[in-house]
């Protein structure tokens, strides 16, 4: 099996831009789409009617997340999206699907404030399944803020978590992890296992 650095991760996602025109959109679309199906087999194949919470950060590995909301929201389960970042630092093709799921009418809320806390915590607690998609590749340090939070609330719920490429609090390049790094039932790699 081959596995890949976080820097050397980024220069294939750049190849597929330059030499094969597949933009980060493109590449977003079709890793949410590949969470969702995940996400749809820990579900025991069917998603309708089913609960499941998104803790989303600013980057890409956000934007894949949110792609897999919507795709789940097609199948009929209930979802709710929970911002780690404010909605204004949502940029580029993350921030071009945090405007579909608006659009669409899926529940998104800012992480602001402990009424909005609250509301994340009584969604986990009802959840079938959870999805991390705050943190990619690109995480290094320790986790703090909503971020360290959002982890915590995740590992103290009853549901299955389903990282996004990598657990958040994981480091891609080391395999080192923040102690309240989340603890993932599943995993869905993108392209190449870290």
């Amino acid at each position: 099996m081959k596995l890949v650095y976080a820097h050397e991760m980024g220069a294939l996602d750049k190849k597929a831009a330059e030499e094969f025109y597949l933009p980060t959109a493109v590449l977003m679309e079709n890793a949410g789409r590949a969470v969702a199906e995940t996400a749809a087999e820990l579900l025991d194949g069917d998603v309708y009617a089913k609960s499941v919470v998104v803790f989303a950060g600013k980057g890409n590995n956000g934007g894949d997340g949110l792609v897999a909301a919507r795709w789940l929201s097609a199948g009929g389960a209930r979802v709710k999206i929970f911002l780690a970042s404010p909605a204004a630092e949502f940029t580029g093709a993350a921030g071009v699907q945090l405007k579909i799921c608006a659009k669409s009418g899926l529940a998104v809320t800012e992480l602001k404030g402990e009424c909005d806390w609250n509301v994340a915590e009584i969604a986990a607690a009802h959840a079938d399944l959870m999805i991390d998609a705050l943190l990619g590749t690109g995480f290094k340090g320790e986790l703090g803020g909503n971020y360290k939070r959002a982890c915590l609330l995740m590992n103290g719920a009853r549901a299955d978590v389903l990282a996004v490429d990598i657990p958040s609090g994981a480091q891609a390049d080391t395999g080192e992890a923040d102690e309240n790094a989340v603890q993932a039932a599943a995993t869905v790699t993108m392209q190449l296992p870290k």
